[in-house]
């Protein structure tokens, strides 16, 4: 578990690193990174740092997904250091723009990773009261649902033939806890939008599953999450 209840929890951990911003918005604040280094996201804090949404005050209000790594790309994700054997959840890697809420001026918009964009103003037309009262009731229990938003409008490798939100994800914004993907599964059926897909397979390792990954077409790959966290 990682506390994040303020700003200034955050911003002693990416003080003097120029691939991290602090971008003051209209009423909040945004803090995201803007490129890579070997050592970016060495520092569990710095992880977080992909879209994090603090108000006027500085109380943090949106915790989207942390920064994740490819497998291999570093020597923490070498192949060698997981195991297909402990707990864990396979789902599909969606191709689209990573949609976090939070509460702004008492309402409930949506935000890409920096914030208020073009690409989240144009997801909000899928938001309808229903959803949005139930995202409200989310935020304000001090939970941040992630969605997908995939349609032919917004497309970047593949092709999705209709606009939609998937939930991805909801996460506990003050300790950045994951609720297991059981219960985001129950809580998108409840919010009538489909959950993200989960995949069962047989694979002996991770390496017989990455081999698998490379030779998929028309397919992004895999999000893999062991339950331990």
């Amino acid at each position: 578990m990682l506390i994040i209840e303020h700003i200034s929890d955050v911003l002693p951990h990416i003080e003097g690193r120029s691939e991290f911003i602090v971008a003051r918005k209209d009423g909040y604040t945004v803090i995201d990174y803007v490129f890579q280094m070997p050592d970016s996201f060495a520092h569990p804090m710095r992880r977080e740092c992909r879209g994090l949404k603090f108000d006027a005050s500085g109380k943090l209000i949106c915790r989207p997904l942390h920064k994740f790594r490819n497998l291999g790309e570093d020597e923490e994700h070498q192949p060698h250091r997981f195991d297909l054997s402990d707990p864990h959840t396979l789902t599909i890697k969606m191709d689209g723009s990573m949609i976090a809420p939070m509460l702004l001026d008492g309402a409930v918009v949506f935000t890409t990773r920096m914030g208020r964009t073009d690409i989240a103003i144009a997801a909000e037309q899928l938001l309808t009261p229903p959803l949005a009262q139930s995202i409200r009731e989310a935020l304000e229990a001090g939970f941040t649902p992630v969605f997908e938003w995939t349609g032919p409008s917004n497309r970047i490798i593949l092709r999705y033939a209709d606009q939609q939100l998937t939930l991805l994800a909801v996460r506990c914004m003050r300790d950045g806890t994951y609720w297991p993907h059981a219960e985001v599964d129950v809580t998108a059926r409840k919010w009538s939008v489909p959950s993200v897909e989960t995949v069962r397979g047989g694979w002996a390792s991770i390496v017989m599953l990455a081999e698998h990954a490379r030779g998929l077409k028309d397919a992004e790959g895999f999000v893999l999450r062991f339950h331990d966290g």
